[in-house]
């Protein structure tokens, strides 16, 4: 699980009182994830580079709070990249945002099934 950082998840079950916690804090963001992935894909197709701005920022906080380091890295690049107005580079963060999204949602579908 090459996707996920496993410190933090140890942690945050530590944190939240065991894997039954986490799993359901994974759940919920795996839900919301498909939506939020698709809003930022909108929001680059319209140019819409402040709304992009905000919901990278807002996604990435729970991001790195499950672990996806490297996918919450890549939404402060999109966030980064659509401050500056720079559409290039946004796009190419939101190509790699979405092929490390499959493996985040694969992994932690392998860690928290169910």
């Amino acid at each position: 699980m090459d996707s996920l950082d496993q410190g933090v998840l140890d942690r945050l079950g530590k944190d939240m009182g065991g894997e039954t916690a986490v799993a359901r804090i994974v759940s919920m963001y795996l839900g919301k994830l498909p939506a939020e992935a698709e809003s930022l894909n909108v929001s680059a197709g319209k140019g819409d580079m402040d709304a992009l701005r905000e919901n990278a920022h807002r996604l990435k906080s729970s991001t790195a709070m499950l672990g996806a380091t490297r996918l919450a890295g890549l939404l402060a690049e999109i966030e980064t990249s659509a401050k500056d107005g720079d559409a290039e580079a946004t796009a190419r963060w939101l190509s790699e945002f979405d092929q490390e999204r499959i493996r985040v949602e694969r992994d932690m579908r392998a860690r928290y099934p169910g």
